[in-house]
């Protein structure tokens, strides 16, 4: 799905753009990348009461190919 925004409300200081989520744009899957540095307990704990239905994933590179894929082993869970 693509949402069009207004470019005027991109961050003068940063650069990036941001938008509120709304009943039509609702956080459905939040996906931690392979180098992050952020706990999936970290980021449970900020979902928990303002988007307590997301589905959090952790990924990781793939082994054979040039692919990010899900970590299912929980071991590598951060």
């Amino acid at each position: 799905m693509r949402v069009y925004v207004d470019t005027l409300d991109i961050d003068p200081v940063t650069k990036l753009l941001f938008c509120e989520f709304s009943d039509e744009l609702k956080l459905s899957e939040m996906i931690i990348g392979a180098e992050s540095d952020v706990e999936r307990a970290q980021v449970k704990a900020v979902l928990r009461e303002l988007h307590p239905t997301v589905t959090i994933t952790n990924a990781r590179l793939a082994f054979k190919t040039f692919r990010v894929v899900t970590q299912n082993d929980e071991r590598f869970w951060k």
